[in-house]
């Protein structure tokens, strides 16, 4: 069976932990390390964890201070990056989802198909299926349309962290960025993978049950907080996403294609390129998502210096 290795970030998470590291623990046709890191928990996440650990010894069992969410998830990967130098596949795990019991060997499997050369990043999503507290479908559904490349992934991120598997190449390139420059962790890797010359699976099948509740630190949420989200991302001066660009181009243009370096060329320096040359980057066809409003914010905010 493969070896894979789960990294999991928690923090006062006793609700749905339970049940979520269950659901892991019954993965079929998998050899699992499982590493857990946890991000200074006040509740009984501790306690559930440390029971966790006594029933199954192969847990690592990381408790640290709290330094918010990436960072949490960046010292996990880093964590099982050096202890498990013979594993070759990897995955994020949320503490509140319901993962199906095909979820990871689905993922191998299907990073299997791209190709056998393991100096290429490969990352493989699948979409939620989305659900209530009691996991009860909500009814709302994910995308399964994208484009899958660097273009597109400066504009929006097409899959969430949860759903991922990708391997050890990709966690290699994903640990040579810095937290602090990060907006997400899964946001990185994947920008990473595809900025990288990577190859990207897209399942059109849901193989988790992604949990909404009060709770989420990040999630679909309702109209008004999507919207919300997004306008916070339109309005933010510092710029963090070009930012962002800036800084794959920096660590990583020695493996980007050329078209990649291009793009992240025009993206990172657009604020300086004066209005013609901003509308010109707006206007270019490459940027797009299926997303319509994606679009028309993306144009907006390079026009108006805001991206």
């Amino acid at each position: 069976m493969d070896k894979i290795a789960v990294i999991m970030s928690t923090y006062n998470g006793e609700t749905y932990l339970r049940e979520q590291m269950d659901t892991i623990f019954s993965q079929q046709d998998i050899s699992l390390h499982f590493v857990i890191r946890d991000d200074g928990s006040s509740d009984k996440t501790k306690e559930i964890l440390s029971g966790y650990k006594r029933e199954h010894p192969t847990i690592d069992l990381i408790f640290g201070e709290n330094v918010g969410c990436k960072k949490s998830f960046y010292e996990a990967a880093r964590y099982a990056y050096d202890k498990y130098s013979d594993v070759e596949y990897f995955a994020f795990s949320d503490q509140d989802d319901f993962w199906l019991e095909d979820k990871l060997c689905t993922g191998i499997k299907s990073l299997k198909t791209l190709t056998t050369d393991e100096t290429r990043p490969l990352l493989y999503f699948c979409p939620p299926r989305i659900v209530d507290q009691s996991l009860r479908p909500i009814g709302k559904e994910w995308s399964t349309h994208h484009y899958l490349n660097f273009e597109e992934a400066c504009l929006a991120q097409a899959c969430a962290g949860c759903t991922m598997v990708f391997n050890r190449r990709a966690l290699e390139l994903f640990l040579q960025g810095s937290p602090d420059k990060m907006s997400m962790h899964d946001s990185w890797l994947y920008k990473t993978v595809l900025a990288c010359g990577g190859r990207v699976y897209e399942d059109t099948t849901p193989h988790i049950l992604y949990r909404q509740h009060s709770s989420n630190v990040i999630g679909t949420g309702s109209f008004l907080s999507r919207w919300k989200r997004r306008y916070h991302n339109f309005m933010d001066k510092n710029r963090y996403r070009s930012g962002q660009v800036k800084e794959i181009l920096h660590l990583y243009r020695a493996y980007m294609s050329p078209k990649s370096q291009k793009t992240a060329e025009d993206l990172s320096g657009y604020g300086s390129k004066g209005l013609i040359g901003r509308i010109r980057i707006a206007s270019n066809p490459s940027y797009r998502t299926s997303n319509p409003t994606y679009n028309l914010l993306f144009k907006l905010a390079v026009v108006l210096n805001r991206y």
